[in-house]
Protein backbone atom coordinates (compact mmCIF):
# COMPACT_ATOMS: atom_id res chain seq x y z
CA UNK A 1 0.00 0.00 0.00
CA UNK A 2 3.14 2.31 0.20
CA UNK A 3 3.64 4.12 -2.88
CA UNK A 4 6.72 6.52 -3.57
CA UNK A 5 6.58 9.33 -5.73
CA UNK A 6 10.24 10.32 -7.24
CA UNK A 7 9.48 13.93 -8.11
CA UNK A 8 8.71 15.03 -4.59
CA UNK A 9 10.43 12.64 -2.93
CA UNK A 10 7.61 11.99 -0.96
CA UNK A 11 5.75 8.39 0.62
CA UNK A 12 1.72 8.17 0.27
CA UNK A 13 -0.46 5.50 1.40
CA UNK A 14 -2.39 4.39 -1.96
CA UNK A 15 -5.15 3.14 -0.10
CA UNK A 16 -6.05 6.22 2.55
CA UNK A 17 -4.73 8.64 -0.27
CA UNK A 18 -7.86 7.69 -2.42
CA UNK A 19 -9.84 9.68 0.53
CA UNK A 20 -12.50 6.80 0.29
CA UNK A 21 -12.87 7.39 3.88
CA UNK A 22 -13.22 10.90 3.60
CA UNK A 23 -15.75 11.17 6.33
CA UNK A 24 -13.26 10.51 9.49
CA UNK A 25 -11.22 12.33 11.29
CA UNK A 26 -8.52 10.48 12.40
CA UNK A 27 -6.60 9.88 9.38
CA UNK A 28 -2.60 10.91 9.16
CA UNK A 29 -1.99 13.68 6.92
CA UNK A 30 1.45 12.66 6.45
CA UNK A 31 0.56 9.53 4.34
CA UNK A 32 -2.46 11.42 2.77
CA UNK A 33 -2.16 14.57 1.64
CA UNK A 34 0.87 16.41 2.23
CA UNK A 35 3.53 12.99 2.11
CA UNK A 36 6.04 11.82 4.05
CA UNK A 37 9.53 12.55 3.79
CA UNK A 38 10.97 12.04 7.02
CA UNK A 39 12.75 8.85 6.38
CA UNK A 40 14.40 8.57 9.49
CA UNK A 41 11.24 8.29 11.59
CA UNK A 42 9.33 6.10 8.52
CA UNK A 43 9.65 3.00 9.81
CA UNK A 44 7.50 3.38 13.03
CA UNK A 45 5.18 6.15 11.09
CA UNK A 46 4.48 2.82 8.54
CA UNK A 47 3.78 0.77 11.84
CA UNK A 48 1.62 3.02 13.78
CA UNK A 49 -0.60 4.07 9.99
CA UNK A 50 -0.73 0.66 9.11
CA UNK A 51 -1.91 0.12 12.69
CA UNK A 52 -4.80 2.98 12.69
CA UNK A 53 -8.66 2.32 12.30
CA UNK A 54 -8.59 5.14 9.25
CA UNK A 55 -6.16 2.69 7.40
CA UNK A 56 -8.09 -0.42 8.39
CA UNK A 57 -10.96 1.08 7.39
CA UNK A 58 -10.03 2.32 4.65
CA UNK A 59 -8.26 -1.02 3.31
CA UNK A 60 -11.60 -2.94 4.40
CA UNK A 61 -13.42 -0.37 2.26
CA UNK A 62 -11.15 -0.61 -1.11
CA UNK A 63 -11.58 -4.22 -0.47
CA UNK A 64 -15.23 -4.75 -0.82
CA UNK A 65 -15.34 -2.01 -4.11
CA UNK A 66 -12.91 -4.27 -5.60
CA UNK A 67 -14.39 -7.16 -4.79
CA UNK A 68 -18.54 -6.10 -5.33
CA UNK A 69 -20.08 -7.48 -8.46
CA UNK A 70 -21.61 -4.52 -10.80
CA UNK A 71 -25.12 -4.78 -11.08
CA UNK A 72 -24.83 -5.14 -14.82
CA UNK A 73 -22.89 -8.25 -14.00
CA UNK A 74 -25.55 -9.55 -11.55
CA UNK A 75 -28.07 -9.05 -13.73
CA UNK A 76 -26.34 -10.91 -16.82
CA UNK A 77 -25.55 -13.46 -14.02
CA UNK A 78 -29.42 -14.29 -12.84
CA UNK A 79 -30.36 -13.93 -16.97
CA UNK A 80 -28.05 -16.52 -17.74
CA UNK A 81 -29.35 -18.43 -14.95
CA UNK A 82 -33.28 -17.96 -15.97
CA UNK A 83 -32.30 -19.06 -19.45
CA UNK A 84 -30.60 -22.35 -18.07
CA UNK A 85 -33.38 -23.01 -16.16
CA UNK A 86 -35.97 -22.66 -18.69
CA UNK A 87 -33.75 -24.45 -21.37
CA UNK A 88 -34.17 -27.70 -19.53
CA UNK A 89 -37.55 -27.30 -18.26
CA UNK A 90 -38.11 -27.06 -22.01
CA UNK A 91 -35.52 -30.18 -22.70
CA UNK A 92 -37.96 -32.27 -20.64
CA UNK A 93 -40.96 -31.11 -22.43
CA UNK A 94 -39.61 -32.61 -25.30
CA UNK A 95 -38.81 -35.83 -23.33
CA UNK A 96 -41.94 -36.29 -22.57
CA UNK A 97 -43.54 -35.39 -26.00
CA UNK A 98 -40.73 -38.00 -27.83
CA UNK A 99 -41.97 -40.55 -25.49
CA UNK A 100 -45.62 -40.25 -25.45
CA UNK A 101 -45.70 -39.88 -29.60
CA UNK A 102 -43.86 -43.40 -29.91
CA UNK A 103 -46.33 -44.56 -27.52
CA UNK A 104 -49.39 -43.23 -29.43
CA UNK A 105 -50.71 -41.34 -25.82
CA UNK A 106 -49.70 -37.85 -26.31
CA UNK A 107 -53.11 -36.79 -26.69
CA UNK A 108 -55.99 -36.33 -23.70
CA UNK A 109 -59.47 -35.20 -23.19
CA UNK A 110 -58.34 -31.89 -21.15
CA UNK A 111 -54.61 -30.04 -20.54
CA UNK A 112 -54.90 -30.40 -17.13
CA UNK A 113 -55.53 -33.68 -16.77
CA UNK A 114 -53.42 -34.69 -20.52
CA UNK A 115 -51.13 -37.92 -20.36
CA UNK A 116 -48.43 -34.65 -21.08
CA UNK A 117 -49.46 -33.09 -18.28
CA UNK A 118 -49.38 -36.10 -15.91
CA UNK A 119 -45.81 -37.21 -17.40
CA UNK A 120 -44.69 -33.44 -16.95
CA UNK A 121 -45.43 -33.85 -13.31
CA UNK A 122 -44.28 -37.31 -12.53
CA UNK A 123 -40.75 -35.58 -13.82
CA UNK A 124 -40.86 -33.13 -11.79
CA UNK A 125 -40.58 -34.88 -8.62
CA UNK A 126 -37.48 -36.34 -9.22
CA UNK A 127 -34.88 -34.77 -6.92
CA UNK A 128 -32.53 -33.64 -9.59
CA UNK A 129 -35.72 -31.38 -10.77
CA UNK A 130 -36.74 -28.88 -8.37
CA UNK A 131 -37.31 -26.34 -10.86
CA UNK A 132 -39.30 -28.13 -13.22
CA UNK A 133 -41.46 -28.49 -9.95
CA UNK A 134 -41.57 -24.54 -9.83
CA UNK A 135 -42.45 -23.98 -13.29
CA UNK A 136 -45.62 -26.07 -12.78
CA UNK A 137 -46.49 -23.84 -10.01
CA UNK A 138 -46.51 -20.76 -12.45
CA UNK A 139 -49.10 -19.64 -14.97
CA UNK A 140 -47.39 -19.18 -17.94
CA UNK A 141 -46.24 -23.11 -18.03
CA UNK A 142 -46.34 -23.37 -21.91
CA UNK A 143 -47.97 -26.60 -21.93
CA UNK A 144 -51.69 -25.85 -23.47
CA UNK A 145 -51.93 -28.12 -26.67
CA UNK A 146 -51.82 -25.63 -28.81
CA UNK A 147 -47.63 -25.02 -27.97
CA UNK A 148 -47.51 -28.69 -27.62
CA UNK A 149 -48.75 -29.39 -31.20
CA UNK A 150 -46.35 -26.30 -32.43
CA UNK A 151 -43.30 -28.24 -30.32
CA UNK A 152 -44.49 -31.76 -32.03
CA UNK A 153 -44.57 -30.19 -35.76
CA UNK A 154 -40.55 -28.46 -35.21
CA UNK A 155 -39.70 -31.91 -34.21
CA UNK A 156 -41.18 -33.29 -37.00
CA UNK A 157 -38.95 -31.20 -39.25
CA UNK A 158 -36.25 -31.31 -37.50
CA UNK A 159 -36.27 -34.89 -38.12
CA UNK A 160 -37.58 -34.71 -41.71
CA UNK A 161 -34.33 -32.70 -42.12
CA UNK A 162 -32.16 -35.55 -41.29
CA UNK A 163 -33.94 -38.01 -43.45
CA UNK A 164 -33.20 -35.94 -46.28
CA UNK A 165 -29.43 -36.04 -45.68
CA UNK A 166 -29.62 -39.62 -44.94
CA UNK A 167 -31.26 -40.29 -48.62
CA UNK A 168 -29.64 -37.89 -50.57
CA UNK A 169 -26.15 -39.26 -49.76
CA UNK A 170 -27.56 -42.62 -51.57
CA UNK A 171 -28.91 -40.47 -54.57
CA UNK A 172 -31.13 -42.96 -55.97
CA UNK A 173 -34.28 -44.47 -53.81
CA UNK A 174 -37.49 -46.17 -54.27
CA UNK A 175 -40.74 -45.39 -53.16
CA UNK A 176 -43.77 -47.28 -51.47
CA UNK A 177 -47.03 -45.46 -51.44
CA UNK A 178 -50.37 -47.07 -50.60
CA UNK A 179 -53.98 -45.37 -49.43
CA UNK A 180 -54.60 -45.79 -45.68
CA UNK A 181 -57.73 -44.53 -43.59
CA UNK A 182 -57.23 -43.42 -40.04
CA UNK A 183 -58.98 -44.11 -37.07
CA UNK A 184 -61.61 -41.10 -37.92
CA UNK A 185 -61.88 -42.12 -41.51
CA UNK A 186 -60.11 -40.25 -43.39
CA UNK A 187 -57.89 -40.64 -46.44
CA UNK A 188 -54.16 -40.52 -46.13
CA UNK A 189 -51.38 -41.81 -48.05
CA UNK A 190 -49.12 -43.44 -46.66
CA UNK A 191 -45.50 -42.99 -48.49
CA UNK A 192 -42.83 -44.72 -47.67
CA UNK A 193 -39.00 -43.83 -48.93
CA UNK A 194 -36.75 -47.01 -49.60
CA UNK A 195 -32.81 -46.34 -49.86
CA UNK A 196 -29.72 -48.41 -49.22
CA UNK A 197 -27.08 -46.39 -46.79
CA UNK A 198 -23.59 -46.27 -46.46
CA UNK A 199 -23.10 -49.49 -45.22
CA UNK A 200 -25.30 -51.41 -48.04
CA UNK A 201 -27.83 -51.33 -45.55
CA UNK A 202 -31.88 -51.17 -46.83
CA UNK A 203 -33.77 -48.23 -45.14
CA UNK A 204 -37.13 -48.10 -44.96
CA UNK A 205 -38.55 -44.40 -43.68
CA UNK A 206 -42.29 -44.01 -43.31
CA UNK A 207 -43.84 -40.43 -44.45
CA UNK A 208 -47.90 -40.22 -43.69
CA UNK A 209 -49.81 -37.13 -45.52
CA UNK A 210 -53.10 -36.30 -46.21
CA UNK A 211 -54.44 -36.10 -49.60
CA UNK A 212 -58.00 -34.49 -49.90
CA UNK A 213 -58.56 -36.39 -53.31
CA UNK A 214 -57.39 -40.21 -54.03
CA UNK A 215 -57.51 -39.90 -58.07
CA UNK A 216 -54.25 -40.72 -59.69
CA UNK A 217 -53.40 -37.58 -61.25
CA UNK A 218 -54.09 -35.62 -57.79
CA UNK A 219 -51.81 -38.66 -56.13
CA UNK A 220 -49.19 -38.34 -58.48
CA UNK A 221 -48.92 -34.61 -57.77
CA UNK A 222 -49.18 -35.63 -54.08
CA UNK A 223 -45.84 -38.13 -54.43
CA UNK A 224 -44.03 -34.77 -56.75
CA UNK A 225 -44.62 -32.06 -54.05
CA UNK A 226 -43.46 -35.02 -51.58
CA UNK A 227 -40.24 -35.49 -53.16
CA UNK A 228 -39.95 -31.84 -54.17
CA UNK A 229 -39.86 -30.88 -49.93
CA UNK A 230 -37.50 -33.37 -49.50
CA UNK A 231 -35.51 -31.82 -52.28
CA UNK A 232 -35.08 -35.59 -54.17
CA UNK A 233 -35.04 -35.51 -57.76
CA UNK A 234 -37.91 -37.57 -59.44
CA UNK A 235 -35.07 -38.67 -62.07
CA UNK A 236 -33.44 -41.10 -59.22
CA UNK A 237 -36.45 -42.95 -58.17
CA UNK A 238 -35.28 -46.51 -59.31
CA UNK A 239 -38.53 -48.58 -58.10
CA UNK A 240 -42.00 -47.86 -57.24
CA UNK A 241 -44.37 -50.25 -55.42
CA UNK A 242 -48.34 -50.03 -55.26
CA UNK A 243 -51.12 -52.16 -54.53
CA UNK A 244 -53.36 -53.85 -57.09
CA UNK A 245 -55.88 -50.87 -56.95
CA UNK A 246 -56.48 -49.23 -60.32
CA UNK A 247 -55.91 -45.88 -58.95
CA UNK A 248 -52.60 -46.82 -58.25
CA UNK A 249 -51.68 -49.49 -60.89
CA UNK A 250 -53.84 -49.20 -63.72
CA UNK A 251 -52.54 -49.70 -67.16
CA UNK A 252 -53.93 -46.23 -68.44
CA UNK A 253 -54.27 -43.92 -65.98
CA UNK A 254 -52.55 -45.09 -62.60
CA UNK A 255 -49.90 -43.74 -60.60
CA UNK A 256 -47.45 -46.00 -62.21
CA UNK A 257 -48.33 -45.65 -65.26
CA UNK A 258 -47.93 -41.62 -65.14
CA UNK A 259 -44.77 -42.38 -63.41
CA UNK A 260 -43.23 -43.76 -66.89
CA UNK A 261 -41.90 -39.84 -67.81
CA UNK A 262 -38.96 -41.49 -65.72
CA UNK A 263 -38.08 -45.27 -67.24
CA UNK A 264 -36.12 -46.19 -64.50
CA UNK A 265 -38.72 -46.18 -62.08
CA UNK A 266 -39.74 -49.42 -62.32
CA UNK A 267 -43.12 -50.45 -61.03
CA UNK A 268 -43.35 -53.64 -58.92
CA UNK A 269 -46.31 -55.28 -57.24
CA UNK A 270 -45.96 -55.14 -53.48
CA UNK A 271 -44.91 -58.63 -52.41
CA UNK A 272 -46.97 -58.08 -49.01
CA UNK A 273 -50.18 -57.75 -50.66
CA UNK A 274 -49.84 -60.23 -53.21
CA UNK A 275 -48.78 -62.50 -49.92
CA UNK A 276 -52.09 -61.36 -47.97
CA UNK A 277 -54.42 -61.77 -51.54
CA UNK A 278 -52.66 -65.58 -51.07
CA UNK A 279 -53.73 -66.33 -48.02
CA UNK A 280 -57.17 -64.81 -48.16
CA UNK A 281 -57.76 -67.31 -51.22
CA UNK A 282 -56.07 -70.14 -49.12
CA UNK A 283 -57.96 -69.00 -45.73
CA UNK A 284 -60.91 -69.46 -48.08
CA UNK A 285 -60.71 -73.16 -48.66
CA UNK A 286 -60.67 -73.96 -44.84
CA UNK A 287 -64.21 -73.78 -43.04
CA UNK A 288 -62.68 -73.19 -39.24
CA UNK A 289 -60.57 -70.10 -41.03
CA UNK A 290 -63.23 -69.19 -42.99
CA UNK A 291 -65.95 -69.14 -39.72
CA UNK A 292 -63.06 -67.46 -37.69
CA UNK A 293 -63.07 -64.23 -39.97
CA UNK A 294 -66.32 -63.93 -40.88
CA UNK A 295 -66.55 -63.80 -37.19
CA UNK A 296 -63.79 -60.88 -36.82
CA UNK A 297 -66.00 -59.04 -39.79
CA UNK A 298 -69.25 -59.28 -38.27
CA UNK A 299 -68.06 -57.92 -34.60
CA UNK A 300 -66.29 -55.09 -36.64
CA UNK A 301 -69.15 -54.22 -38.24
CA UNK A 302 -71.12 -54.12 -34.66
CA UNK A 303 -68.39 -52.11 -33.12
CA UNK A 304 -68.18 -49.83 -36.24
CA UNK A 305 -72.16 -49.43 -35.95
CA UNK A 306 -72.50 -48.90 -32.51
CA UNK A 307 -73.28 -45.63 -31.16
CA UNK A 308 -71.13 -46.10 -28.69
Amino acid sequence: WLVLYKTRKQAFCTVCFKKLNSFSKCGDDAFISIGMNNWKDCPGKLDVHEKSNYHRECVYKVHAYTSQVSVDVQLQQNKEIKQAINHSCFLEQLKCIQYLMRQGLIKGHTDDESNFQKLFELVSTSRHNKEIKQRLKKKCRYTSHNIINEKIKEMYRQAFLKLMDKVKQSEIFSVVIDETRDVSGHEQLMFAVRWVGNNYEVAVEFLGYGCTKMDATSLLNRIKDVLLQMGLDLKNIRGQTYDGASVLQGKTSGVATLLRTNPKALSIHCLNHSLTLVLQEAAKSCLMVRSALEAVHEVHNIIHASAK
